[in-house]
């Protein structure tokens, strides 16, 4: 039987994919195992995003964000090594509550595509 904080994140993962799935032009699919190697890719990638020809690669993380800021600029580039996105639940928030973890450059180009 899987680990509760496997659990957690998978189910944080899902619905992820589920929020992403319900905006327009957009396309996301869940690694199986949480694995992107399952595709072929890095095998930090979480969730594959598909937003109009440009495709992201999430890595999520459900962590307790107490041990932050002490870490954060290492934490920060060490989800973004093998991805464009990191998505962060603060605990015990609701999904909303997420944080984003991203390059300048990948934001400026989901800005400038057109609606």
């Amino acid at each position: 039987m899987a680990s509760k904080q496997r659990v957690k994140g998978f189910n944080y993962e899902r619905a992820l994919v589920k929020l992403f799935n319900d905006c327009p032009d957009t396309y996301s699919e869940r690694m199986w195992g949480s694995n992107g190697k399952s595709k072929g890719l890095s095998e930090k990638v979480d969730i594959e995003i598909d937003h109009f020809s440009d495709t992201y690669h999430v890595q999520c993380k459900n962590y307790a964000w107490k041990n932050l800021p002490v870490g954060f600029k290492s934490y920060c580039m060490d989800i973004l090594e093998d991805v464009q996105m990191g998505i962060t639940k603060v605990e015990g928030k609701h999904l909303g509550a997420s944080l984003v973890i991203m390059e300048l450059d990948t934001l400026l180009k989901l800005f400038r595509h057109p609606l």
